[in-house]
């Protein structure tokens, strides 16, 4: 049985073979999860690595602005936590028990809609088992309705968000085709992970979509999801049964909630 101790002094050696960048140039961690299925004799452990760039330039943010970072975390660990407070939101019918005690019928997609990045999380009860990063985001429709109707930065976001057009082929020019293209983007993204060995024996059902991130927000993207791609689609907010403090703006705080997913997953990490 192989020790935490053991694997620590070869883990960079055997890290080599999985990271397509110079080891020197990377941080890495990992987690004993114990026997592997595939084998009583071997034990599974989790390798997690990312550039030193990534962490580095975080870290530089935080200690300017006067905090000084204790640990790191990776934001798919971090929306697990969240998971918890976002199933409140979700739907309680149509797609099997939402008690974490019982067994789910299907599966949630967990979609991390950012500025150039999405990220497709698939979750079993409350842990993710699935994660794909797809190179597109919501900045593509800030900046088209900049450009289109010469609208500054913050108008263009203001409009993204509003059900309210900015110009009469707003929805069809813009709005529509942009959210009809997510769509389709996110569809892939499931198609992939149906594909992959793994998950394709037909034993897996994604029965809901939640959305966090700030593309969530953007006006009637839940509906065209759900309508495109035949799934329950809900905007997740991680604070909707949570009480605030009376200094917080909880208009704000909720207009936002979607955003802070992953704040939320970190604010509940607990520390070893």
């Amino acid at each position: 049985e192989f020790k935490e101790s053991d694997v620590e002094v070869n883990i960079s050696i055997e890290a080599a073979q999985y990271i397509p960048y110079p080891i020197e140039e990377i941080y890495l961690d990992f987690e004993m999860k114990g026997p592997s299925q595939a084998s009583s004799e071997m034990q599974d452990v989790m390798l997690v690595a990312t550039r030193k760039e990534n962490v580095d330039t975080r870290e530089a943010a935080l200690k300017n602005a006067g905090l000084i970072p204790a640990i790191v975390d990776i934001e798919a660990y971090a929306l697990e936590n969240s998971f918890r407070l976002l199933m409140e939101g979700l739907p309680k019918t149509g797609g099997g028990s939402l008690n974490l005690d019982k067994p789910r019928e299907g599966l949630v997609a967990l979609i991390d809609i950012g500025a150039t990045i999405t990220n497709l999380y698939i979750l079993q009860q409350d842990r993710v088992i699935f994660t794909r990063e797809q190179g597109f985001g919501c900045d593509q429709l800030t900046l088209r309705i900049a450009e289109t109707y010469g609208l500054s930065r913050e108008q263009a976001e203001q409009a993204k968000r509003s059900a309210d057009p900015v110009a009469e082929d707003f929805a069809t020019a813009v709005h529509e085709p942009f959210k009809h293209m997510l769509a389709e983007q996110i569809g892939h993204g499931l198609q992939f992970f149906f594909s992959s060995d793994q998950y394709a024996s037909g034993r897996y059902n994604v029965d809901t979509i939640a959305l966090v991130g700030g593309g969530a927000m953007i006006a009637g993207l839940d509906r065209v999801l759900a309508d495109v791609l035949g799934i329950t689609t809900v905007i997740a907010n991680p604070f909707k049964n949570m009480g605030s403090a009376t200094k917080v703006n909880s208009s704000a705080l909720l207009r936002d909630a979607p955003m802070l997913a992953v704040a939320g997953g970190l604010a509940l990490r607990s520390f070893d």
